[in-house]
């Protein structure tokens, strides 16, 4: 399997943003399995916040977090794999 942007938009079920001060924007995306990844996006000045690009940031910084885990999960359903097929040894 091959982990594509696609594939990674396809396993996120639930976004939240949350703005957490008057500078920060939280984002929460929820994965198929329940797992959470989260990004923020700060903002040195309240009057200069922009709402869409607070989101944006913060969805990016969460979205960013997806790829290594699923990177790891994918490596180790190989090694088992391998492993039940006899291509790696039992210790």
């Amino acid at each position: 399997m091959e982990i594509t942007e696609q594939y990674l938009e396809s396993i996120i079920v639930k976004e939240e943003y949350n703005l957490t001060s008057n500078v920060v924007t939280k984002c929460t995306l929820t994965l198929k399995n329940g797992s959470t990844v989260d990004g923020d996006s700060y903002y040195s000045e309240p009057d200069t916040y922009d709402r869409e690009i607070g989101r944006k940031v913060a969805y990016r910084q969460a979205y960013k977090q997806i790829w290594p885990l699923e990177k790891y999960l994918m490596a180790e359903k190989q090694y088992n794999e391998n492993k039940k097929g006899g291509k790696i040894e039992n210790n």
